[in-house]
């Protein structure tokens, strides 16, 4: 693609782009290509901006116009400061202060009102209050605020899309957002869905200890009780640990039931120290009852109180 020059600096015949090269074609023939990547700023531009391109002389150097880039060829073309001002400094300037504004503006309008949002949720949730559906008001709006926002809508258009509606009056300013409410509404549902999850589990465990009379044998639970019942006693609960009893309290420590205290690790340890069954061990040196294994007891007890209870009517 021909670039159209200013005929400054008679050396200059003729300018290319292609792709990713730059070429200057030289009055007395010769043709130098320079690689675009040595100017990242003519490399990354826009085909809108390349098809823009104009190549300007000036004795020092090729200056670029629309990139506001000099082009250096070694040997030919020397560097020279850029003699037309640019204003794209100017509005870049203007563009950064115009995002410190927003993210002022968003932290106080926007995401400190929704952290806010969710604390109220979960305390009318705690409450059992009903959660108010009302147009979310920005708080504490003061005057310099509005000029701000009036600032960020005229150098960011963009930034008004996040609203719904916008309303200015002697009473106050108050603003609806797009995604506010969806934001609460999503956060309330999260909040629905763990505490059903929580129901749901609560369900599920009891379920599983109704389960656990049927699941073990009656000589499991019975060591269960008198480990529980030794332990709170602070006696010694005399145990033997043979080969068919080690795999019994393996499968009670698999199940959760009970844990093994430490410096123990594994039931091989108590198997050891008994000697496989030869000596006795104090059990409740070596295991003791977790809470779910607590609550196995309490809900056994309970199975058995009502097993009772229906078999005397």
């Amino acid at each position: 693609m021909s670039i159209s020059t200013h005929q400054a600096d008679e050396r200059v015949k003729n300018v290319k782009i292609q792709k990713d090269t730059f070429s200057v074609e030289l009055m007395n023939g010769r043709t130098i290509t320079v690689p675009l990547v040595w100017y990242p700023r003519l490399l990354k531009a826009t085909s809108k901006q390349r098809q823009a391109w104009k190549i300007s002389g000036d004795r020092y150097g090729i200056y670029w116009e629309e990139i506001y880039v000099y082009i250096r060829t070694k040997g030919l073309l020397k560097a020279s400061p850029a003699h037309q001002k640019s204003t794209n400094k100017k509005f870049k300037q203007l563009d950064i202060s115009s995002k410190f504004i927003l993210i002022y503006l968003s932290l106080k309008l926007i995401i400190f009102p929704v952290i806010q949002i969710v604390i109220n949720i979960i305390s009318d949730l705690k409450y059992q209050e009903k959660i108010a559906d009302n147009i979310i008001k920005i708080p504490d709006t003061n005057f310099p605020d509005l000029i701000l926002l009036i600032i960020i809508l005229l150098l960011q258009p963009e930034a008004s899309k996040i609203f719904k509606t916008l309303d200015l009056s002697p009473k106050g300013f108050k603003a609806e957002f797009k995604d506010l409410k969806n934001k609460v509404n999503k956060n309330q549902e999260e909040i629905d869905n763990f505490q059903q999850k929580q129901i749901d589990d609560i369900k599920k465990l009891q379920n599983f200890m109704f389960m656990y009379p049927r699941l073990l044998e009656e000589k499991m639970t019975e060591k269960l009780q008198k480990l529980k019942e030794h332990t709170e006693k602070n006696t010694d609960f005399k145990f033997k640990v043979p080969k068919q009893v080690a795999s019994e309290l393996r499968s009670l420590r698999d199940s959760g039931l009970i844990k093994i205290k430490r410096p123990y690790k594994y039931v091989s340890d108590l198997q050891r120290d008994s000697k496989d069954g030869q000596d006795d061990i104090d059990l409740t040196k070596y295991c003791e009852l977790t809470k779910l294994g607590e609550d196995f007891l309490e809900k056994l007890a309970l199975a058995k109180t009502s097993t009772e209870t229906n078999n005397l009517k």
